[in-house]
């Protein structure tokens, strides 16, 4: 399951869409990072590295096909309410409500 791991594997940023035996003749599948912040960016990775940069991929990678694009942003909306309530909203998109 995408996200049990601490590793690339576990990463949404590991896409398997970009993905091969690349550099190991047919050993474990290396796939390319995405991680807008890691060093390990537009590397292949194998499945059991790790780094700092690391995000849970439960709701699967940044680039699978079909999945909402947006799926990820909800999780940033929570974080930066438990952070900062007066810098969480108003969001883009949201509607100022009367009081």
């Amino acid at each position: 399951m995408s996200g049990a791991t601490r590793n690339c594997k576990g990463c949404r940023y590991w896409s398997e869409m970009i993905a091969g035996n690349i550099h190991n003749n047919g050993g474990e599948i290396e796939a390319m990072c995405l991680s807008p912040i890691s060093p390990a960016r537009g590397k292949y990775m194998g499945p059991q590295r790790t780094c700092a940069e690391w995000a849970s991929g439960h709701l699967g990678a940044v680039d699978e096909v079909g999945s909402d694009p947006l799926r990820y942003e909800q999780e940033k909306r929570v974080v930066s309410a438990k952070l900062s309530p007066r810098a969480a909203w108003p969001f883009p998109g949201d509607v100022e409500r009367d009081a």
